[in-house]
């Protein structure tokens, strides 16, 4: 087979014609099935993987089957080849969304978790691209979504940043303590989610997982001075709002327990006082309550 008719191979394999290839097949040399055809890498196995022509990747399949005694390659070598990113077919399918060629690649049972360069694998690029089903598929084939990459980041960090709570969901029932994982410069979901004005996520993320609103990074940035920062007011609002309700607990749980709502301080001052120097209107309104509850109740027992 001359370089010609590898071209046209090539071409062949982005439009999805198999008739060309059934042609050319007796012609065919096994080592082009890896040889590098473009500037990034890529073989005619990528550009399948890449493009969703699902029945020529199961044709080549087939012929590593039907030719095992003639041709030195396998299905491993064919199939988890790598680019100059050292994206395999699976990575190119899982990050295009292609899902039918995705559940074919898993079929020959090939690494479910291999990693490009900079440490990324499959799941983390689906989930970079928001592709829910295709998701779903590696995380039913084993993908681990706990592995992170050189940043220190793992797949629900990556979802999170994208702001898509349907995919931070199933990442979290795949692993529910994923959530915990910081970055390599201390960097949390919520900061991620904050800095990028995910509002839906924020939410869920200080309402379903608990997480701390306060927590730093390794340059002392809160998740708040993320939001704020970058001009996103809404999901600012949403964390001082839990921060206020998170010490508003506190109070009914102190007072419950009978703490003293008339001790002062050093400087004579009550809780009523420093709750209004701050402007905590909703502690404000607990300790002005229960003040008042108290004096009615004296005033009746005099």
């Amino acid at each position: 087979m001359s370089n010609f008719h590898f071209e046209r191979l090539i071409q062949a394999a982005q439009k999805g014609n198999l008739q060309y290839f059934l042609d050319y097949i007796d012609s065919f040399q096994e080592t082009w099935l890896i040889k590098k055809c473009n500037k990034a890498g890529d073989n005619i196995i990528h550009l399948i993987a890449r493009f969703g022509r699902l029945n020529i990747l199961k044709f080549i399949s087939q012929e590593l089957l039907n030719r095992h005694l003639e041709w030195t390659l396998n299905t491993k070598i064919v199939f988890e080849s790598i680019n100059n990113d050292r994206k395999t077919p699976l990575h190119e399918a899982s990050q295009a969304n292609q899902i039918e060629c995705v559940q074919f690649l898993l079929s020959l049972s090939l690494n479910v978790d291999s990693m490009k360069k900079g440490d990324w694998t499959p799941l983390m690029l689906a989930a970079a691209k928001g592709n829910k089903e295709v998701i779903k598929i590696l995380l039913e084939n084993g993908a681990n979504p706990a592995l992170v990459n050189k940043d220190g980041w793992n797949s629900f960090h990556i979802a999170v940043r994208e702001g898509n709570l349907d995919i931070v969901e199933i990442l979290l029932n795949n692993n529910p303590s994923i959530w915990k994982v910081s970055s390599k410069n201390q960097r949390t979901p919520l900061h991620t989610a904050a800095l990028h004005g995910c509002k839906e996520v924020t939410q869920w993320l200080l309402s379903d997982c608990c997480h701390p609103v306060d927590v730093r990074d390794a340059c002392g940035t809160t998740p708040l001075m993320d939001a704020i920062r970058n001009g996103h007011t809404d999901v600012a609002e949403i964390m001082i709002k839990e921060f206020q309700e998170g010490h508003l607990e506190v109070i009914k749980y102190l007072i419950s327990h009978g703490a003293d709502r008339n001790t002062t301080d050093d400087m004579g001052r009550k809780p009523l006082d420093m709750v209004s120097v701050n402007n905590h209107k909703c502690c404000m309104d607990i300790l002005q309550n229960r003040t008042a509850n108290a004096t009615e109740n004296n005033n009746s027992l005099g």
